[in-house]
């Protein structure tokens, strides 16, 4: 969720602010219809710093121009958070704007309201693949967790072609950064570094991924988490050749003209969601907000603004190429990578624990081996 909210995209975005004459909006946030008589409000949970005023200026705010519909914007929520409301009752917003994994949680303890996708446009449910669609969950936009390499140490022609040659320390040499499995990252990367083909990877062999990882323990400088900024800033500063990244924060350090190249092949692309809360006092207005948000001139202003990745394929044709090439969902690079899948990552295995708690226990004991 977080791994693009501090990016950086000042020219694009003072253009779409110039166009839409929006300016920058403090958390919390209520958008006021200028009607007399209001039809109501929505109340959502939208993130943080520069993604909800993405969210801001690129949806919520036309979209109170557009019904009338009072928004009032709050930051994110933990998932500890939305527990005590669903278990309270005391039901404070209507929308959450959450990853796959709480996605997944909540919809198994009845937290969620079913989204009425009747409520969107017929052209529109046909535009998103029925993925982005699930019962507790719309995916409004994609970020991507890809390799990226210096090109003034192997060549523009001559780089990594996947997670194996990433991993192949001879050919490429080189210091190296990847993200930590405690935030669920890079795990992935490893199995396919082991030789397992991307439609096997889940149920992830954890053991056989943490074998991986030992290969090239010694030429990892940088386990990234909490700061995703961080493997960008490395490479940039060239104190690394490779690196998995956020999409979002390698963008600048190659729009800046450093001698760094992305490699889509077999990136891993993270699904953000937005989910009604069970009880939602403004369920109806709720469903009217992602119905819009759904609409492909929104999903494109909202790429415009963030580097996002549209769910609805019609936003494409309304983006500039050079733009919606650099996009994860753009069908060139969605066709090179895997989504990931976030409900093995919530699911409970045999010890009732889920997996993602399983790595990070087995990830804190990989790490204290010599």
């Amino acid at each position: 969720m977080s791994e693009h909210t501090n990016g950086i995209l000042s020219i694009n975005r003072r253009k779409l602010l110039a166009r839409l004459g929006g300016a920058a909006i403090a958390a919390p946030t209520v958008l006021r219809s200028a009607c007399a008589q209001s039809p109501g409000k929505v109340v959502i949970a939208s993130d943080s710093g520069l993604a909800q005023k993405a969210q801001t200026e690129v949806f919520f705010k036309p979209f109170t121009k557009e019904t009338g519909i009072e928004v009032d914007v709050r930051s994110v929520l933990s998932l500890a958070q939305k527990k005590a409301m669903a278990e309270t009752g005391k039901i404070e917003v209507d929308i959450v704007n959450h990853r796959g994994m709480d996605v997944t949680l909540m919809a198994k303890n009845k937290w969620l309201e079913p989204i009425d996708y009747s409520r969107f446009r017929k052209e529109d449910r046909d535009a998103i693949q029925p993925t982005d669609m699930t019962e507790y969950g719309f995916a409004v936009w994609y970020w991507a967790e890809v390799m990226a390499y210096r090109t003034d140490v192997f060549g523009k022609d001559v780089f990594p072609a996947d997670w194996t040659q990433f991993w192949d320390l001879k050919k490429f040499p080189g210091s190296r950064s990847l993200g930590d499995p405690s935030y669920s990252f890079s795990l992935e990367f490893a199995l396919l570094a082991d030789g397992v083909p991307a439609d096997k990877l889940y149920p992830l062999d954890i053991d056989r991924a943490l074998a991986s990882f030992t290969k090239i323990r010694d030429s990892v400088v940088a386990w990234w988490g909490k700061s995703a900024a961080q493997p960008a800033q490395l490479i940039n500063d060239k104190e690394i050749n490779l690196c998995a990244v956020a999409h979002t924060r390698i963008k600048e350090v190659v729009d800046s003209g450093a001698p760094v190249a992305v490699n889509w092949n077999r990136g891993m692309l993270y699904q953000a969601f937005y989910s009604v809360m069970k009880g939602a006092p403004n369920k109806d207005n709720a469903m009217k907000l992602m119905a819009y948000v759904a609409r492909p001139e929104n999903q494109a202003d909202h790429a415009r603004y963030l580097p996002s990745g549209p769910t609805n394929s019609k936003a494409y044709s309304m983006l500039d190429d050079k733009v919606a090439r650099s996009l994860p969902t753009f069908p060139e690079n969605r066709a090179r990578m895997f989504v990931k899948n976030d409900a093995w990552w919530a699911s409970e295995n045999a010890s009732g624990k889920t997996n993602r708690e399983t790595v990070i226990d087995k990830w804190e004991a990989w790490k204290l081996k010599a």
